[in-house]
């Protein structure tokens, strides 16, 4: 999927950032409209100017942000977590600890989830 197409289904409300209707706490810090406006001054397949307008934000409670990391900074995983239950949210929280409370946005990159139901685990 293209950032354009993306950028499309968000405006029709056929997409938004990762549960930020029922849950804005664990993406808000993101700050969607800049990533989008930070998103559409990229030229495409310009991964330097990615990094150059990429934006700091700072770690709030149940900030759960999809992160790159190297795998040897990575805080270890409480395997006491199984199914679904605030398990990103202590692991990345320990991440932010770790790290100062600093993330980076990168502009243009996203991934897309497909809505599905609930774990029972």
């Amino acid at each position: 999927m293209s950032l354009a197409s993306l950028k499309e289904c968000v405006q029709k409300g056929q997409a938004e950032g990762f549960h930020l209707s029922h849950f804005p706490q664990g993406h808000s810090p993101t700050e969607f409209s800049r990533f989008w406006n930070e998103s559409l001054r990229c030229e495409d397949n310009n991964v330097e100017e990615y990094w150059r307008r990429s934006y700091k934000v700072q770690y709030e409670k149940f900030f759960e942000p999809y992160i790159i990391m190297a795998s040897s900074e990575v805080p270890l995983y409480d395997e006491r977590f199984q199914g679904y239950g605030l398990n990103k949210v202590s692991h990345l929280a320990a991440v932010a600890r770790q790290k100062g409370g600093e993330f980076f946005v990168l502009p243009r990159v996203f991934l897309v989830a497909t809505v599905h139901e609930r774990s029972e685990s």
